[in-house]
């Protein structure tokens, strides 16, 4: 992988010099992330051109272009989309100079809302609603606090029901007729298909 980023670095080094303004470097990661989608049999170029795009976009405070960059690179590995889009939202919250709004950052949490929960990391849904709630405390905006409360708290309880859920199958690998422990994973397996999907920051 060190080879390939070293070779990106290489071959990209014209744009990278070239892009000065926030609309070239907008445009370099586009050309970063369109290489990556054709390098899919070439794993380390691949990582390495979205690493390189969403770096740029970190840069820039594109929060937008950074989680589209970090879906695709993710592919289909829901955990890593999550752990992926909260790193990336860390990292430009962090950045005092940063010039992303709250509602970009509430975008970027609500599209990795499925994935999270598809790979039941509801602690990174929480995390990332943490961030929203304190950009938003920052900005003084009292309606993007409650969404991102709300979205903490749905995360809070589908732990708690996760936890549950799994004591309740235990219990019926014992016994399968538990009528009480099949109604705790059927509320779980309800909640999780609709209760954070319908929370909006």
């Amino acid at each position: 992988l060190e080879r390939a980023r070293k070779l990106v670095k290489e071959l990209y080094a014209d744009d990278f010099a070239k892009a000065k303004t926030t609309l070239a470097k907008e445009a370099l990661i586009k050309k970063l992330m369109a290489a990556a989608a054709e390098n899919q049999k070439e794993e380390a170029s691949r990582e390495a051109l979205y690493e390189q795009a969403i770096g740029v976009a970190i840069e820039i405070s594109s929060v937008k272009l950074g989680v589209q960059a970090a879906l695709e690179q993710a592919d289909d590995d829901d955990e890593r989309a999550a752990e992926s889009v909260l790193n990336l939202v860390t990292k430009i919250t962090s950045n005092p100079k940063s010039t992303a709004s709250v509602s970009q950052l509430g975008d970027a949490a609500i599209a990795v809302v499925p994935r999270a929960v598809k790979a039941e990391r509801f602690d990174l849904v929480s995390r990332l609603a943490e961030l929203v709630s304190s950009a938003a405390t920052k900005s003084k905006e009292a309606t993007a606090i409650r969404r991102a409360s709300k979205l903490n708290e749905a995360a809070t309880e589908l732990a708690k029901l996760h936890s549950e859920s799994d004591a309740a199958e235990s219990a019926l690998e014992t016994d399968p007729m538990n009528t009480k422990a099949a109604a705790v994973v059927g509320k779980y397996r309800d909640r999780k298909s609709t209760r954070l999907n319908s929370s909006h920051t």
